[in-house]
């Protein structure tokens, strides 16, 4: 891989990267309902072996866990990562550095999970990895929480969408996730991501 540039990006001043829209100052290190402020907080990037077998094959999927997530679950099985505690802040550079280095362990595919609320850093990130010389496709692995406005943004930049479709009844959204709005809000960002990719 070619050797990274510095590259630009805007944090939102009223943060709606996520359909909770919480209209959080995150440029000036406000923090918002997903737990995000500033930063870009990743917990693990690693090769992975345990997604769905095309994802992960043989040599497995590079993938990284993004602290922080906008649905906040009941029963979330990465909690701790979603609550930010084992998570470290890195550039834009690094993370796109993070790229070429699983593209050079042998990754299939760059796996950004629980990415919505990092989308103006990922997508620098990736263009910057790709200038630099990254060709693997990436991964947009969601809980399907997404505005239509954020998956039109990741054109060109998104390969292909692992969406886990959480709910179809908005009493249950409520209830586990505290997001009523979950199956309309999903099934349009799902019909945004089949057109997208």
């Amino acid at each position: 891989m070619q050797e990274l540039k510095s590259v630009g990006y805007e944090l939102p001043h009223s943060c709606h990267e996520c359909p909770r829209g919480c209209g959080a100052n995150r440029a000036a290190g406000e923090c918002g309902l997903c737990g995000a402020d500033g930063r870009l907080m990743v917990a693990r990037a690693a090769l992975h072996f345990w997604e769905e077998p095309p994802i992960s094959g043989e040599d497995g999927s590079g993938t990284v866990f993004f602290a922080g997530c906008p649905l906040r679950c009941a029963y979330c099985q990465n909690a701790d990562i979603a609550l930010g505690e084992h998570a470290r802040a890195i550039t834009v550079e690094r993370l796109a550095a993070i790229m070429g280095e699983l593209e050079g362990a042998g990754a299939l595919n760059i796996n950004c999970v629980t990415p919505t609320h990092y989308g103006p850093q990922i997508r620098a990130a990736v263009a910057l990895a790709r200038e630099a010389g990254m060709e693997l496709p990436v991964l947009w692995n969601t809980g399907g929480y997404e505005t239509v406005e954020a998956v039109r943004a990741n054109r060109g930049l998104v390969d292909a969408y692992l969406t886990d479709f959480k709910y179809a009844d908005a009493a249950l959204a409520r209830r586990y996730s505290r997001a009523a709005d979950y199956p309309e809000v999903a099934l349009a960002a799902l019909a945004a991501m089949v057109e997208e990719t």
